[in-house]
């Protein structure tokens, strides 16, 4: 492990495993939430984003596994 005294990785070798994984996940994954959800903090995207939500059973499970990462 790189940096040890940082502490940025769980000391737990499987902890450890599980976050790479999730890290990975999350920088590589959930491509219907990137694709119709891009970023835009200016616009006020309400019944857009309602619409999506109910229309797109991909992008809700992307977001449900996010939720149960966190």
């Amino acid at each position: 492990m790189v940096f040890p005294e940082k502490k940025l990785w769980p000391l737990d070798k499987m902890l450890r495993a599980r976050a790479r994984c999730i890290s990975a996940e999350m920088h590589s994954g959930f491509s219907h939430l990137r694709e119709l959800c891009t970023m835009n903090i200016r616009e006020n995207f309400k019944n857009m984003g309602e619409k999506l939500w109910s229309n797109n059973h991909a992008l809700r499970e992307d977001l449900a596994r996010i939720e149960k990462i966190w």
